[in-house]
């Protein structure tokens, strides 16, 4: 049975009703960084920082004179510290064995420091990304914003943490998202996780912008928790407006179809020269402003590019009939 606790992987440490230390493996003195004989006899007190070790002794008194479990057979996470002074998160079991009128409590602990690191190294990946990003829990409350995102939506990080995660939307998303949240606990239904789309963000002063939105989700034990990636839009969302604006005020007629040959934009020209209201043209297919002997080959003109690649006007000016 020594053999087995010695050699364990795991740190093990036994002390008696007192707090003074009886044993410890091999695996305790290296992540502790003790000798053996430097730890047997002493107070277990010397592998805690201040803030646990004050109170130890007090603990272990009430739990010997009340018999009132607290943490024995419940695992918790505590700071170890090392003989250089160095603190390190651990993960600790303990339980209890009566030998006679002897107690001992037997301490087995899983060093963290491994994932501690990691997880601080992810913290910097995600506070230094240039996008913004948001971590909500299941009832939508932030639990960690980055840097970006304060800026991008002129809050400062402690304004943001702890609130719903409502504060960042406009009113017609933020009255639902409450029970999108909800309805997807309930029914585990996946209707925005991990699929982007393009929405309004609210700033601080009230003002909206356009983002692009992904959503992933992670789960740490029985806790749910979301992540959302966004990308602020608010530059190409004003570059499309001073394109807009310059098509806009065009002197010449300029129209812009999809793949199906259906009007997405005209200019101010474009309605004067062929007689038609913006809203007559947009939505409608193309060959309203052509001629019949144009317009009934048009579809399948379209039709061949898509399909085949082969430009046969496009980059080519000529001259055509337009029907007003």
């Amino acid at each position: 049975m020594m053999s087995i606790l010695t050699s364990a992987v795991d740190p093990i440490v036994q002390i008696t009703k007192d707090g003074i230390i009886q044993l410890v493996n091999a695996a305790c003195c290296k992540v502790f960084m003790y000798l053996e004989n430097e730890l047997v006899g002493q107070n277990v007190k010397i592998l805690m920082p201040a803030e646990h070790a004050n109170y130890h002794d007090s603990y272990l008194n009430n739990y010997i004179t009340t018999g009132v479990k607290k943490v024995l057979g419940v695992g918790r996470k505590l700071r170890g510290r090392r003989s250089n002074g160095s603190t390190f998160s651990l993960y600790l079991t303990l339980s209890e064995a009566k030998i006679g009128q002897d107690i001992f409590f037997t301490g087995i602990l899983r060093d963290l420091s491994a994932e501690e690191q990691e997880n601080e190294r992810m913290l910097a990946i995600l506070t230094s990304a240039v996008d913004p990003i948001v971590q909500i829990n299941e009832q939508g409350i932030i639990q960690l914003v980055n840097t970006a995102c304060c800026k991008v939506f002129m809050y400062q990080e402690s304004e943001l943490v702890g609130q719903n995660v409502k504060i960042l939307m406009p009113e017609e998303h933020a009255n639902m998202h409450d029970s999108y949240l909800m309805n997807y606990l309930t029914t585990g239904v996946k209707k925005v996780l991990g699929v982007g789309r393009q929405l309004r963000g609210r700033r601080s002063d009230g003002s909206m912008f356009s983002i692009y939105l992904t959503l992933s989700e992670a789960r740490i034990g029985k806790r749910v928790f979301y992540a959302g990636h966004m990308r602020d839009l608010s530059a190409e969302e004003q570059e499309q407006e001073r394109m807009m604006s310059i098509l806009s005020s065009a002197v010449d007629p300029i129209v812009q179809i999809n793949e199906k040959g259906i009007i997405q934009m005209v200019n101010n020209a474009c309605c004067q020269v062929f007689k038609y209201q913006d809203v007559d043209l947009v939505g409608q297919n193309v060959k309203i402003l052509m001629p019949e002997e144009h317009a009934s080959q048009h579809d399948s003109y379209l039709e061949n590019y898509v399909t085949t690649g082969i430009k046969k006007v496009l980059g080519v000016g000529r001259k055509l009939r337009g029907r007003k």
